[in-house]
């Protein structure tokens, strides 16, 4: 239901700095948002998930097969001098709360690779106890959370990132990443 979709996203936007970043409650937050989200489009359509964007499988998000106007696929770049996204299903008749057009300015940059976490997050922060140090990496680190959200750049580098579906997907990894170093110990 595109209200309350746009409710939560009204939500995100009105959060983004007023505690839900820089802080530890950015992982379980977000994780709550994603709940939220997935709850609300389960109310259309019970077998709806929301995946995850492995963007750590093709590094060079710009170029990533992600992209692009099939059905399965989340549009493109935006048009070079309004970076409006003008095909796909997130073209035109996608409209963000404000009633602008959804902007993307995909940039050349890279995400974290899996070898690239594997030595940010996990070598570095094996224990529970480190938790706000892997949040601050995970959230801040070279081609992690900060740098996908700005490399795809456009309404997902702003404070409506949320208005994005590709923000969706995106922090579902983020979660992904997080639910496996929680799953690397015991305690």
């Amino acid at each position: 239901p595109a209200s309350e979709l746009q409710t939560l996203a009204t939500y995100a936007r009105e959060y983004f700095s007023r505690g839900t970043h820089n802080n530890g409650a950015f992982l379980p937050w977000h994780r709550g948002l994603l709940l939220d989200v997935e709850n609300t489009l389960r109310q259309q359509d019970c077998r709806i998930t929301v995946p995850y964007w492995d963007w750590s499988r093709h590094p060079e998000v710009a170029t990533s097969s992600f992209w692009g106007d099939d059905d399965d696929q989340f549009s493109g770049d935006g048009h070079p001098t309004t970076r409006c996204v003008e095909t796909g299903l997130f073209g035109p008749s996608y409209i963000l709360t404000n009633g602008l057009c959804l902007r993307r300015d995909l940039r050349s940059g890279s995400a974290a690779d899996n070898a690239s976490i594997q030595s940010q997050l996990f070598d570095r922060y094996p224990d529970p106890s480190q938790y706000d140090s892997f949040r601050n990496r995970l959230e801040h680190g070279p081609g992690l959370h900060d740098s996908v959200h700005c490399i795809v750049g456009g309404t997902m580098c702003s404070a409506r990132a949320a208005e994005d579906p590709v923000f969706h997907l995106h922090h579902a990894n983020v979660d992904r990443i997080w639910s496996e170093w929680q799953d690397q110990s015991t305690a």
